[in-house]
Parts: structure tokens; C-alpha cells; sequence
């Protein structure tokens, strides 16, 4: 697991943890598209020696948003692991 940088987890069908680990700075930001929960992160361009843990709380209350979309300053990005907690 140590070398998953973007994990998912997720505690029921509504609530699930996104952990990412970065270097940079991380700005976030979500939003409905069609069926998808997009979630978009930006990364500042000054960079630490250690990568910081950064972890968002999502919440779904739409059940039509049935995937979740991860995009990394702006572009389209797999996630390493999905565990349920």
C-alpha cells in the first residue's frame, strides 16, 4: 500500500475518502458531470522534499452519480487502489 499514491476508500454506497499523496500544494474541487462525480485537483509547481498526505471526504447523495472521475491538473488520472474500510 505504500506505494499507491491515489487510493479510494470507501465506507458505504454514499461516503467515500479520496488519499492522495503529493509533494506540491493541492487545491480541490468537485463537481457533477452527467452520471460522474468529477473530482479535480491542482498541484502547485513548488515542490517538498517529503510527499504530504492529503485526504477529502466525499459524500454522495445523488444516486445517479455512480462513478467517480479523477482528473490531476486537469488531466484524466487512474486510481491506484479502491479498498472498503
Amino acid at each position: 500500500m505504500a506505494n499507491d499514491k491515489i487510493q479510494l476508500l470507501y465506507e458505504d454506497d454514499s461516503t467515500y475518502y479520496l488519499v492522495y499523496y503529493s509533494k506540491g500544494n493541492v487545491l480541490a474541487s468537485i463537481a457533477a458531470e452527467e452520471n460522474s462525480q468529477v473530482i479535480q485537483l491542482k498541484e502547485g509547481s513548488e515542490q517538498r522534499k517529503e510527499a504530504q498526505l492529503y485526504v477529502y471526504k466525499i459524500i454522495t447523495k445523488d444516486p445517479e452519480l455512480d462513478t467517480i472521475v479523477l482528473r490531476i491538473n486537469g488531466e484524466s488520472t487512474p486510481i491506484d487502489r479502491v479498498t472498503s474500510i
